[in-house]
């Protein structure tokens, strides 16, 4: 008995070792509701052959713009989203 209490006396404990490493994720969803905001604002705009996705971190456009109009779009997504713009624009 006292060899097996000795042995559960030095017996480690398992321990739970979370964070070992610091991983940085950053978790992008979908943000309908600022892609409709952005939606609403080109197309008071006469942009009207925009898509707009909007994650937590960027905005994408996509579709067909006029020729001379992209900067317009563009500026338009940084000024109301305040986030990172993937322009995938063409001009026609």
């Amino acid at each position: 008995m006292i060899i097996s209490w000795k042995l559960i006396e030095n017996f480690e404990i398992p321990r739970l070792e979370r964070n070992k490493l610091n991983i940085d994720i950053q978790l992008e969803v979908l943000d309908y509701v600022i892609a409709q905001a952005l939606q609403t604002e080109l197309i008071q705009k006469g942009l009207n052959n925009i898509s707009v996705d909007a994650t937590t971190t960027e905005v994408i456009l996509r579709g067909t713009v006029p020729k001379g109009k992209m900067a317009e779009a563009v500026r338009t997504a940084l000024e109301v989203e305040k986030r990172k713009v993937n322009n995938k624009l063409t001009e026609q």
